[in-house]
């Protein structure tokens, strides 16, 4: 196997082990974008309960109610202390293919690097032998002339 066609396998490689990290960073990205989502949700329906519940207040509650809001307000609160870890899990995710993509990226472009040196040396080569297959061609013309 030639030095060429085994930098291309591995260009071919990398290149697909880029686009499946590409993938993942996207798909944990999305991940994460849905997650924020929910939480900002979640704390804009407790600020809207919140609201409703000093309206309320100020009118005058029942114990049963107040109690209710309470219990209410508290699971609120969990489900946005619970969606705040899967945002910073989901940050995280996002961080760890992100770092795992550009591995991936500086690999293949390091790969494609070495090909391109190879080809250029290749073609300096190539044009070194035209040279010299020139140059005796011209040698020999001019020594049959005489």
């Amino acid at each position: 196997m030639s030095n060429q066609s085994s930098l291309a396998i591995l260009i071919e490689l990398a290149t697909r082990e880029a686009d499946n990290a590409t993938t993942r960073l996207g798909v944990a990205t999305q991940s994460r974008e849905e997650a924020a989502q929910k939480l900002a949700l979640l704390e804009h329906y407790r600020e809207n309960y919140a609201a409703d519940y000093q309206k309320s207040m100020a009118n005058g509650l029942s114990i049963w109610k107040y109690q209710n809001f309470q219990v209410f307000l508290e699971n609120i609160e969990r489900a946005i202390l619970s969606q705040k870890e899967i945002v910073r899990r989901a940050h995280e995710r996002v961080m760890v293919e992100r770092e795992a993509w550009q591995v991936i990226e500086r690999k293949r472009l390091s790969y494609k690097v070495l090909d391109e040196q190879a080809a250029q040396r290749k073609l300096y080569m190539e044009n070194k032998q035209e040279q010299k297959l020139t140059d005796e061609h011209a040698t020999r013309q001019h020594h049959h002339k005489f």
